[in-house]
């Protein structure tokens, strides 16, 4: 019966830390693929020859665990080729989050969109929507967007209604580039985003909604678009776009994304970090636990008792060995768990070399040498340390001296 108290002694501190920092990277790489296109199909292509290998790994399947080790070593080689940006995307991330934590208490809080300011930002789509004048709105979340936008010039300026409006004029040098908001001001106008590669998603919409979907997929930022041709008000976030019903909807989902921005204002840290995302993270650490039962608890060097019958060599011609005390000797055995749970007692053995014998009663001392263990186990110590035997001329009767 599975009993958590011994399952805990044998994993102890160190697997504990080892099971948890594998769940961090797995969850952060969870994240990540879910954030990229058909991301879906990836993660569950990974996850069966993840479980093809882990089988093999566990069954002694040599053929198979060599070829899925060489296509893993190459496969990574083609995803750094070919998702290179998105790789530095999450190295970015993961400095990010480091750094954030680090510095959280030296750095003031930020603050995010104040209701009157989302209003504003709401009424003015709303009447762009109206009249027809396309228009395209970034939100910075946690993320960076500098590195993924192009042009545009600086504003620093309050959000205000007639200051959109007048960006977004169609006689305006800027109305066809986006506007970067972040906490409350214009930064910048007349920005270029990163288009979607996503048709699928995108369906047939225009450059606007491309541009919008396409930022959306590489950072958190919440980007709005007015279609000047069918007067509607799309929201793109985390690679999804949807066409917002009312005014109510966008100043909903406007005022969620303004919240959760700026993360050091949560009362609750510690319950943010527990509750949020429960699925992705429960299964991040399913995962870690499968990999360290599989690869790191079989091979973790332990150590065991083993009992070794002493065997003796021929003896010189003229005497026989009559007696050895004692016959068995405790050795304590070291090597991969997985190797020692599958030897036998017989597999080991401890011959005494008889070149020196005399006749009589003498003591014979032991030597590592003189034990012979399988491949890949090695003698940590043993006791005792010699033994005695009786030696008889072969011609004698037994028990003679």
């Amino acid at each position: 019966m599975f009993r958590l108290s011994t399952w805990a002694s044998e994993v102890g501190i160190a697997g504990c830390v080892d099971i948890g920092l594998m769940g961090l990277m797995i969850y952060g790489l969870l994240v990540w693929l879910r954030r990229m296109c058909q991301a879906s199909l990836i993660l569950g292509g990974l996850i069966i020859l993840g479980g093809i290998y882990l089988g093999a790994v566990r069954f002694g399947l040599v053929l198979t665990t060599a070829v899925l080790q060489a296509f893993f070593a190459i496969f990574v080689i083609v995803l750094v080729v070919i998702f290179q940006e998105e790789l530095r995307q999450l190295f970015e991330q993961i400095a990010k989050w480091g750094l954030s934590r680090a510095w959280a208490g030296r750095r003031p809080a930020g603050r995010p969109l104040p209701r009157a300011e989302v209003q504003i930002l709401v009424d003015s789509l709303d009447d762009l929507a109206r009249e027809r004048v396309g228009a395209l709105v970034v939100l910075v979340g946690h993320d960076a967007v500098d590195r993924h936008v192009d042009g545009g010039v600086e504003v620093g300026a309050k959000l205000s209604e007639p200051l959109l409006k007048s960006i977004f004029d169609p006689h305006s040098p800027g109305h066809d580039g986006a506007v970067i908001i972040r906490r409350g001001r214009v930064e910048r106008l007349g920005v270029r985003l990163p288009l979607t590669r996503n048709a699928e998603a995108l369906g047939p919409r225009g450059t606007r909604h491309a541009a919008a979907l396409g930022l959306s997929e590489q950072t958190d930022a919440l980007a709005l678009v007015v279609s000047e041709e069918r007067g509607t008000i799309s929201v793109a976030h985390k690679g999804k776009l949807e066409v917002v019903a009312d005014q109510a909807r966008l100043q909903q989902l406007t005022e969620v994304h303004c919240q959760t921005a700026v993360p050091e204002l949560q009362a609750h840290p510690l319950r943010t970090l527990f509750a949020h995302d429960l699925r992705a993270k429960a299964a991040a650490l399913g995962i870690a636990l499968l990999l360290w039962w599989v690869l790191a608890y079989p091979s973790e060097v332990v150590s065991r008792y083993v009992t070794v019958t002493v065997e003796s060599a021929s003896a010189p011609s003229g005497l026989s060995i009559v007696q050895i005390n004692p016959s068995v000797v405790e050795a304590r055995v070291a090597g991969p768990r997985r190797l020692l749970g599958e030897v036998q007692p017989r597999d080991f053995r401890l011959q005494l070399g008889m070149t020196n014998l005399v006749r009589g009663f003498q003591m014979l001392p032991i030597s590592e040498g003189e034990f012979s263990l399988p491949a890949g186990v090695e003698l940590a110590d043993f006791r005792p340390r010699q033994v005695f035997v009786l030696v008889e001329e072969s011609s004698a009767p037994p028990g003679s001296l």
